[in-house]
């Protein structure tokens, strides 16, 4: 699989199903007025370079079913219309909103997993055993051990998965009691979708949820959405649908490992290769990844209507298994965290 500057993130695997062919939301173009009905529609107007994933996601969206041996949500689903692949906020920084402009980082990362979603979770067979999940991290540590939800959700909770991959998480927590829902921009990633009939699944953008505001009491990702794609407008639009008091539950590559990484060799090493607080996006001409400093993430959470209440610095159990040893080395991620999982809090 080709490197773009980091290892990919452990998007989530699992057996091939038919899951995403019966449980993604549909996207539909406008349809030609019947005669008699309504006035014809204006032609839409041809979009600037970069934005055709932005016309997609504008169409009208209609849900077949979203939640995999069960009815949808539908009372939650709601017509998504923003413009998506180009620069929001006004506190994204100036040179990140110039690279964001020249690339459509969500159809290239759409088109990478699409492509290479069956190489990746045919090297990472470790997915596929569900008496692992939930867990977190790319050691798996369990969420029994971690307990980031468990003492404060109880069973029938509504969780919702960022970057669900093909939803070992996503089914992990629905078998733990929680009614589980996971996004994924990937259809490559869902056409192997578990197969379980606890959770549901949806095929959207994270960056605009196809879900009502306040209609779930957790959010987490797990090395998925925010690995690709900027981190403030995925912690928006969590803050949008979690319910005050919503937890958010986020586990992505440590800024350690972010200045260890030699993009030359595609490997972690114990030498600083790379200016720490360096360019937030990263593009290697196959996938877009973001990344953020400590200060970065604290000033973001804030701004976005979070309050912290826990860090976790994991580092690699002494006995467990050796994954992505293309990249990092065990006995590097034994002395140091190679990620950080937060614990926030919608205010």
């Amino acid at each position: 699989m080709a490197r773009s500057g980091l290892p990919p993130p452990p998007l989530h695997p699992a057996p091939r199903g038919p899951v995403a062919r019966r449980a993604r939301v549909r996207v539909q173009g406008p349809r030609a007025p019947r005669p008699g009905r309504g006035r014809p529609r204006r032609p839409a107007r041809p979009l600037r370079a970069g934005r055709a994933v932005a016309q997609r996601h504008r169409r009208s969206v209609r849900v077949r079913t979203a939640q995999v041996g069960g009815p949808a949500p539908r009372e939650e689903l709601r017509q998504p219309a923003v413009r998506l692949g180009g620069p929001v906020g006004m506190r994204t920084p100036a040179g990140l909103r110039t690279a964001m402009a020249k690339i459509n980082y969500l159809k290239v990362n759409e088109r990478y997993w699409d492509s290479n979603s069956e190489l990746y979770h045919d090297a990472h067979p470790e997915h596929f055993d569900a008496a692992r999940h939930p867990s977190w991290g790319i050691w798996h540590l369990p969420e029994s051990d971690l307990r980031i939800f468990t003492d404060d959700l109880p069973a029938g909770s509504r969780i919702i998965d960022l970057g669900c991959g093909i939803g070992h998480d996503t089914e992990g927590f629905a078998r733990a009691g929680f009614r589980a829902y996971g996004v994924e921009l990937s259809s490559g990633q869902l056409s192997r979708a578990l197969g379980g009939q606890a959770a549901g699944f949806v095929q959207a953008a994270a960056e605009r949820l196809p879900f009502r505001s306040g209609v779930f009491d957790a959010a987490f990702c797990d090395h998925g959405a925010f690995d690709f794609s900027p981190p403030r407008r995925l912690l928006e639009e969590a803050h949008r649908v979690l319910r005050p008091g919503g937890i958010l539950g986020l586990c992505t590559y440590s800024p350690l490992l972010q200045m260890c990484f030699d993009n030359q060799s595609g490997t972690v090493g114990e030498h600083l290769a790379n200016p720490y607080g360096d360019a937030r996006m990263k593009y290697g001409g196959d996938v877009v990844v973001f990344h953020s400093t400590y200060a970065q993430w604290i000033d973001m959470f804030r701004d976005c209507g979070f309050t912290i209440e826990r860090l976790v610095e994991p580092t690699a159990p002494a006995d467990g298994g050796t994954y992505f040893k293309e990249a990092l080395d065990r006995e590097w991620a034994e002395k140091w965290p190679a990620e950080v999982l937060w614990k926030v809090r919608k205010a």
